[in-house]
């Protein structure tokens, strides 16, 4: 092919690549709060776990519309990753020999499931780890002064609060006077009994509540009340000083950090195996460095994580075991014989 028949060719994959990247668009965009509820799940989940009501805030008017539209690209550059890495490889497939396009048909599906593998464990694994960590962390926070009183103590004392439910006409109870304009009470009508408050334990809202019912609903953390003809939420309070309002662009930057980072430790072995087939580095010259890899693995679970030790440990560990798996492959892979 002439230099100008290359131009053509790279002009026609990337037509094909944007095409598929706009249908996958419209396939995000369409299923947009879906994807961003999946996100928000390990988050939310972790709220529950310590006690505090699982939402996010929104730091600027146009915030929710930016995290909605910016979430929907990246899924559609996520899904249309196949079939771009197709074109790609349709353009420089004509430039490798035959024993490169062999390896390139062993390491690219090796590849994508490295990816999914990395996937997968950051959202099921690490991701709920770093969450839960931190958020209770914010909690161990002391109260202003050790004296506030936390939303137990206050759900405790609601408990045991006695209410006086006067319907409209009726008088107030005896020894007070009811605020009827200056009448005077019908002595007929007896006085209502207070009766203690009973907030019913939940998990989920009753589908048609009284009015004046209370509940705690113990998946979103809150104490909810029928008042008005609508369901009021009562937002629960700790005894921390500094209580957690996450951003929802802040989580998203923050989960999409950690999933790029993830993904890239998790083309170890890859790496591995294409630095083992080409022979630039003998294996048992790893080998000798071990010690030197974990610890380098230990430091890229203190980078690719927040600075808690937990999470560092939940990264690392795998790394190393990741690293370990890479350096079998370059021995199966290398050309030359060597032991270490």
């Amino acid at each position: 092919m002439s230099f100008g028949e290359h131009l053509e060719e790279l002009r026609t994959r990337l037509i094909h690549a944007l095409v598929g990247i706009g249908i996958a668009s419209v396939v995000t965009f369409a299923f947009g709060m879906t994807i961003i509820n999946w996100i928000n799940e390990p988050l939310l989940r972790a709220l529950r776990t310590a006690g505090l009501p699982p939402e996010l805030i929104a730091t600027k008017v146009t915030a929710p519309f930016g995290i909605y539209v910016k979430v929907c690209l990246i899924a559609a550059a996520v899904v249309s990753l196949p079939w771009v890495v197709h074109q790609l490889w349709k353009f420089v497939a004509a430039g490798l020999y035959e024993t490169e396009q062999r390896v390139v048909h062993i390491l690219a599906p090796f590849s994508a499931v490295m990816t999914l593998l990395g996937v997968a464990f950051m959202y099921y694994i690490l991701l709920p780890v770093c969450l839960t960590v931190l958020i209770i962390f914010a909690q161990s926070y002391p109260a202003p002064g050790g004296q506030e009183p936390g939303f137990l103590d206050w759900l405790t004392d609601l408990a045991k609060l006695q209410v006086r439910v006067e319907d409209e006409g009726q008088t107030a109870p005896t020894g007070k006077t009811a605020d009827n304009g200056g009448a005077t009470p019908d002595a007929t009508t007896p006085p209502v009994e207070s009766a203690p408050l009973k907030v019913a334990v939940r998990k989920k809202d009753p589908p048609q509540p009284k009015e004046g019912e209370f509940w705690f609903n113990t998946v979103d953390n809150e104490l909810k009340a029928q008042l008005g003809g609508k369901i009021r939420r009562f937002q629960p309070s700790s005894r921390s000083s500094l209580r957690p309002m996450l951003d929802q662009g802040d989580y998203v930057n923050f989960v999409l950090y950690l999933t790029v980072g993830v993904v890239i430790a998790f083309q170890v072995p890859v790496l591995m195996s294409i630095i083992g087939w080409s022979g630039i580095i003998d294996p048992a010259l790893i080998s000798k460095a071990r010690k030197y890899c974990v610890f380098g693995c230990f430091v890229a679970g203190a980078v690719l994580t927040p600075q808690d030790p937990l999470s560092m440990l939940v990264l690392a560990l795998p790394l190393w075991g990741l690293f370990e798996f890479g350096l079998l492959l370059m021995r199966r892979t290398y050309p030359k014989d060597s032991t270490s």
